[in-house]
């Protein structure tokens, strides 16, 4: 699998319901590919409001030549720093979901897949009364065009499968 032809996959998928960036700078980390999706949900009774939450999910998309575990290890620390960059609990906040996703180019080592099946991260604001955030982790296997995830990357592991389109 060509990374840039995956990465075009990606975008073209995500355009419709997300706000899409390609060699997007956030921090000091370069991403190949950054998106973001906000939804706010609001009930009313005639004029007064019931209730009002707020959603958000970000996709963090970095390519590796070779990917050792440390890289992966430090992936992830960062995507946890960044939540105090992107995350504003408030009353209306229900959730965030960050979603990073990392292209082995030369395949994934079973260490490395281990530790990505393994991953949980989950952070409650004020006791999940200002909502709460989790990380899903998914690993993109260049070689054999293989995608593994953890257990929350698996609810969106379809958006990451690289299904070339047909020739034509």
């Amino acid at each position: 699998m060509i990374p840039d032809k995956y990465l075009d996959i990606l975008e073209k998928r995500h355009r419709k319901f997300f706000d899409v960036y390609r060699n997007h700078r956030i921090g000091d980390m370069i991403l190949d590919l950054y998106t973001e999706f906000h939804v706010k949900n609001e009930r009313f009774f005639f004029i007064d409001v019931l209730d009002v939450y707020e959603a958000h999910e970000y996709r963090f998309v970095k390519s590796f030549a070779s990917l050792e575990l440390q890289d992966i290890e430090g992936f992830t620390e960062w995507m946890k720093g960044e939540i105090e960059n992107l995350v504003k609990p408030d009353t209306t906040h229900m959730c965030t979901t960050l979603t990073g996703v990392i292209i082995a180019e030369n395949g994934i080592d079973p260490k490395v897949e281990k530790y990505i099946n393994r991953y949980k991260y989950t952070r409650y604001f004020n006791f999940g009364i200002k909502g709460w955030c989790d990380i899903r982790l998914i690993g993109v296997d260049g070689v054999s065009d293989r995608v593994v995830a953890n257990k929350k990357g698996r609810e969106v592991i379809k958006d990451f499968e690289p299904v070339l389109p047909p020739p034509g």
